[in-house]
């Protein structure tokens, strides 16, 4: 192999229906919004996904999506596994953003699951700065290589600490960022 092919690999052209079968293994989950699910086809297994805009609907998107996860794969179109969810807020902001249990209870109770079978398959944890992001994507990181029936990861404000920085700190935060998405997706 010589240094050339190393910097420019060869790209594999596959048809459409090459890439449909193979993709065709892999479970797929609804996001619970029909709208979506057609526009991305539902959140599929092994992918990485970015939603970003307005919080009040993409925290109530987190919350179907952490239930959606625990429900049955046949006919309720889940993961039926576990999920994790990696919050991100302060101590003493006006909107702390942490999960409501009556919250989580009430969309499962929406999407027809019994609150605690949700309860039980959830893990929760919150991280207070950059600092303590890295932490808590190292511990999730155990967490998911001790538990692999974990199948879905939500992570809320992930850029929050970031966009509320000061300049001299924008480095750091972002290097901070970087490294809980190398923890994170090494896990994965």
């Amino acid at each position: 192999c010589d240094h050339y092919t190393l910097l420019h690999p060869q790209l594999e052209i596959k048809s459409a229906l090459e890439q449909y079968c193979k993709q065709g293994g892999s479970l797929k989950m609804t996001t619970g919004a029909a709208e979506l699910d057609s526009l991305i086809d539902g959140i599929e297994e092994g992918l990485l996904y970015l939603f970003y805009g307005d919080p009040a609907p993409l925290e109530a998107l987190s919350y179907r999506l952490l239930v959606n996860c625990i429900l049955p794969v046949k006919l309720r179109h889940g993961f039926e596994s576990m999920a994790v969810c990696f919050n991100n807020t302060d101590y003493s902001g006006s909107r702390k953003v942490i999960l409501n249990p009556e919250r989580i209870a009430n969309t499962a109770k929406v999407a027809g699951i019994d609150p605690m079978i949700v309860s039980k398959n959830l893990y929760i944890q919150t991280a207070y700065s950059s600092r303590h992001q890295v932490q808590v994507a190292k511990e999730i990181a155990s967490l998911i290589e001790e538990n692999r029936n974990i199948k879905l990861i939500v992570i809320n404000n992930f850029t929050k600490f970031f966009k509320e920085s000061r300049e001299e700190r924008r480095l750091e935060i972002a290097n901070d960022i970087k490294q809980v998405v190398a923890v994170i997706w090494r896990a994965c």
